[in-house]
């Protein structure tokens, strides 16, 4: 038999739950989902910041090397004031020769004048372990000369020049200095350790565009510990180092993943790094970019031949492709650097670009086989000293 109920009853019913009591746990109820969905969110923000770190599309407070033995009080008392590095107790040591250059096998220096010189980074010194396989030693045995290799692994281009202006290197009727395409960032920042998050205090001097338009040096950063951790991010408040663009909040865009991560994973869409997962160039190589790299670049390499011809010397410029390069150009048919060359057209200074001819060697194959550790193989190294050595016969620089 059904039962009827009256609505009596069921006012009855209702006074027995208070509406106050029905509302606040309703509230209750909401505040706890907002904050598991919070709660959500952030562990996935977190989560997400991780693998961005890990892609290197997010900032990092640099990572100290098992290989770092020393402080940063015994870093600053043996950097080397102009340049950074090497340190001035490591030239002669094995990796450097007594004269500051990579050993030469085949040409040492205590007993042969060199012909050419070559100013650059790890592309120029070379990552192969054994001297005797360079694209310097090559092209020197290839020439019969010594080609003194004075690249010093991690350089940026402003360091480069500023090698070759305090390196007397009387003897080379030749210097040449080289370039790849990540030098960019390099010569646009002050403390590589921002670039690399490793904290090696590679602090390190730079170029801007002054006032007057003029290329003005601005020499090695002289901070104290704690400012450095600052800068970097490992102490607040932020320091802001003057001309530095990397460091976390800087004009880079550069974000530590911090509560609440969400938030940070929102302004990290800002960071150059992350922006470089969806683009085929660099931004860097913009013509209008506001850090204007072209001019700062291509001014030095200006300023390098200049320096060249007042010693009575030629000079050089060589341009090299990354493997991130080619696949680039396999893609698009351009290249990275393309706007650093018309800017060197534009100012007349003599280059070789050994991009377009190595393209046609890999044509369509896979570059990782012709770079090991983001550099060349011995191969691709032999391959750019015939290169170049059939370039410099041509010019009349050999004979």
């Amino acid at each position: 038999m059904l039962s009827v109920r009256s609505s009596q009853d069921i006012s009855m019913e209702r006074e027995k739950t208070p509406p106050y009591k029905s509302r606040s746990k309703y509230l209750v109820f909401v505040i706890i989902m907002v904050a598991f969905t919070i709660l959500i969110i952030e562990v996935f923000s977190w989560a997400t910041g991780q693998i961005l770190i890990k892609k290197w599309s997010m900032y990092a407070p640099p990572s100290s090397p098992e290989e770092r033995t020393w402080n940063y009080t015994e870093y600053l008392s043996n950097r080397d004031p102009v340049l950074g590095w090497p340190y001035p107790r490591e030239i002669g040591n094995g990796v450097y020769d007594e004269v500051g250059a990579r050993p030469s096998p085949d040409f040492p220096a205590a007993q042969h004048k060199s012909c050419i010189s070559v100013y650059g980074d790890s592309y120029t010194q070379s990552d192969l372990e054994d001297d005797s396989k360079t694209w310097a030693e090559s092209l020197a045995r290839l020439l019969g000369c010594r080609v003194a290799n004075f690249g010093v692994g991690g350089y940026g281009t402003d360091q480069a020049y500023l090698r070759f202006k305090g390196n007397e290197d009387p003897h080379s009727k030749l210097v040449i200095l080289a370039y790849f395409s990540e030098d960019m960032e390099r010569s646009l920042t002050r403390l590589r350790d921002l670039l690399t998050y490793t904290s090696w205090y590679s602090f390190k001097p730079r170029f801007i565009i002054n006032e007057k338009g003029m290329l003005e040096h601005l020499p090695i950063p002289s901070l104290t510990e704690s400012e450095y951790r600052r800068l970097v991010g490992f102490e607040d408040p932020p320091f802001r180092l003057e001309h530095e663009y990397f460091n976390p909040g800087g004009d880079a865009g550069a974000v530590m993943l911090k509560f609440p991560f969400s938030f940070a994973l929102l302004r990290n869409i800002g960071y150059y790094k992350f922006r470089a997962m969806f683009q085929q160039t660099s931004e860097f190589y913009e013509p209008n970019h506001p850090f204007r790299g072209i001019e700062i670049v291509s001014g030095i390499m200006d300023h390098f031949v200049s320096e060249a011809n007042k010693r009575g010397k030629h000079g050089l410029i060589v341009l090299f492709p990354s493997q991130e390069d080619i696949k680039s150009f396999q893609k698009t048919g351009q290249w990275v650097h393309a706007p650093l060359r018309k800017a060197l057209d534009r100012k007349n200074v003599p280059y070789v670009d050994f991009a377009p001819y190595f393209a046609k060697i890999i044509d369509g194959n896979n570059p990782d086989d012709y770079y090991r550790n983001y550099h060349f193989t011995a191969a691709s190294e032999t391959l750019f000293a015939e290169y170049l050595y059939n370039h410099l016969l041509m010019k009349g620089y050999a004979k």
